[in-house]
């Protein structure tokens, strides 16, 4: 979909601002709230989950450092 489609989709409804979002219904700031909560939880604890399932499993060398790029440093430092 090309972004004059969407533009044109979401019309007055588009929330591009701060001020936009203040001016939404309560419930959907409550919503949009919890789902970036929920987001940056994932990611904040994705990386942890990643290293300790896959490093072990990672075939050689490189593959461990390809895992350590994706996680923490502090991860990293502490596997053996």
């Amino acid at each position: 979909m090309n972004s004059s489609k969407i533009e044109s989709t979401l019309g007055e409804h588009a929330v591009k601002t701060p001020e936009d979002l203040r001016n939404m219904p309560k419930e959907y700031q409550e919503l949009v709230t919890h789902l970036m909560l929920v987001h940056t939880e994932g990611e904040l604890t994705g990386a942890d989950d990643y290293t300790q399932v896959f490093y072990s499993l990672a075939p050689n060398a490189y593959e461990k450092v390809i895992c350590c790029e994706r996680a923490p440093l502090k991860k990293c430092s502490t596997i053996s």
